[in-house]
């Protein structure tokens, strides 16, 4: 018979583990909650218990998949489903293969005796550290529907506030992109042509026209080196970005911007305050839910300054003033954190900073939109203009020269 080791939390919540020979996981998930435990991982002697699963690593699910999820297991949970009976409902009823699959791993596990956070641990790709804590916290209080109907809140809040930024940089990248197609039709397609008639007609090429000329020459006969070059330049950056230093330079960076720092920093206190609130509303630990929160940032610079941040709380001091010392946040986070602290209502003051910031993120974009909107105008406004003058120049000097003649 085999022996199984386990994980598991008693009435008070302290963790418990041992050893159990029994036929199978769900006996012993069964022997373990007729001892008022709550079961949180179960392996085989000698195997792992709680890794990533090989199926997590390829795993790609779409922001609206997993949205639905999150809607549909809390709406079956809180409608009286059992947990087991809800995941078989969504594995066939998801569309998203990939997700369908997740879904079937989760009811394996759960089904051989692991807790649902401990199952969707195994997935980090599809359920974060947050999502995964508030889930344990339900288990651990009683409150699992609760708590997901507060994650599928969330989650269509953090979808929406995502969507939003996302469609403010639509327009900018789309100019740009469509910008180059065009000057490089004209530079090595539409100038050689007029080169070669002013060419045939002895006139002298302007300077604005055989800069255009010889790019287009460049471009045409050195287009694979260019390529190579473009790609070398993008591969660089992205390790540069992607190694410590690198990240906080280009994060200081961006906090250092106009408007786009403006926009970063309130949209990253938005996800900040809003992760917070939900994880000490379900009894997280602050110091805890500080740890969590701190993914949710993205920002280099703010990371580090939350891990000062979470290091003072462990020291014993309150949340406010090492937010305040920090530098990082603004004053009115601050003043409101505080307020929370001392009247014993943080996570409902955590709440409504971010309700504030995410409606001051809603005008960013919207200021982001009208600035960015005329400074594209004139960038290819002067580029087209230039183009032109490549152009109109020769032909005016060639018209002046024919009616001379």
């Amino acid at each position: 018979m085999p022996v199984y080791v386990y994980q598991a939390r008693d009435n008070l919540g302290k963790s418990v583990k041992g050893k159990m020979e029994t036929p199978d996981r769900a006996e012993l998930a069964r022997k373990l909650r007729a001892m008022g435990y709550l079961v949180t991982g179960i392996r085989e002697e000698g195997l792992g218990m709680g890794r990533p699963s090989f199926l997590s690593r390829f795993t790609r699910v779409s922001s609206r998949s997993m949205l639905l999820f999150n809607v549909q297991l809390s709406a079956l949970l809180n409608a009286g489903v059992t947990l087991i009976r809800s995941l078989n409902i969504l594995s066939r009823q998801t569309e998203d293969r990939a997700l369908r699959a997740t879904v079937g791993e989760l009811i394996r596990d759960v089904e051989g005796g692991s807790s649902l956070s401990v199952a969707m641990q195994k997935h980090p790709r599809l359920f974060s550290n947050t999502f995964v804590s508030m889930v344990r916290s339900g288990e651990t209080g009683g409150e699992l529907p609760e708590i997901l109907t507060r994650l599928s809140k969330y989650a269509e809040e953090q979808t929406a506030l995502r969507q939003k930024i996302q469609n403010a940089l639509m327009y900018p990248v789309i100019l740009t992109v469509l910008a180059l197609v065009i000057v490089v039709l004209v530079v090595t397609y539409v100038i050689p042509q007029f080169v070669t008639i002013f060419a045939q007609g002895g006139m002298p090429i302007p300077l604005p026209t055989m800069v255009l000329y010889r790019l287009g020459i460049v471009i045409k006969g050195y287009w694979y080196a260019l390529l190579a070059g473009i790609v070398a330049i993008c591969a660089g950056a992205r390790l540069y970005a992607r190694s410590p230093r690198g990240r906080l330079n280009l994060d200081r960076l961006t906090l250092a911007l106009p408007i786009v720092g403006e926009l970063t920093r309130k949209a990253a206190i938005a996800r900040f305050t809003r992760t917070m609130g939900m994880l000490v509303t379900t009894g997280v630990p602050v110091t805890q839910a500080l740890d969590i929160a701190e993914a949710t940032l993205g920002n280099a610079v703010l990371r580090g300054a939350l891990k000062a941040v979470s290091q003072s709380v462990r020291e014993g001091k309150g949340l406010a003033e090492p937010l305040r010392l920090s530098g990082q946040f603004p004053v009115l986070t601050v003043q409101m954190v505080a307020t929370g602290e001392e009247t014993g209502d943080l996570h409902t003051l955590l709440d409504k900073v971010a309700d504030y910031y995410e409606l001051e993120v809603d005008y960013a974009i919207k200021r982001f939109t009208v600035l960015i909107e005329p400074f594209f105008l004139v960038v290819m406004g002067s580029v087209i203009g230039f183009i032109m003058a490549s152009i109109m120049i020769p032909l005016f000097r060639m018209v002046n020269v024919v009616s001379v003649h």
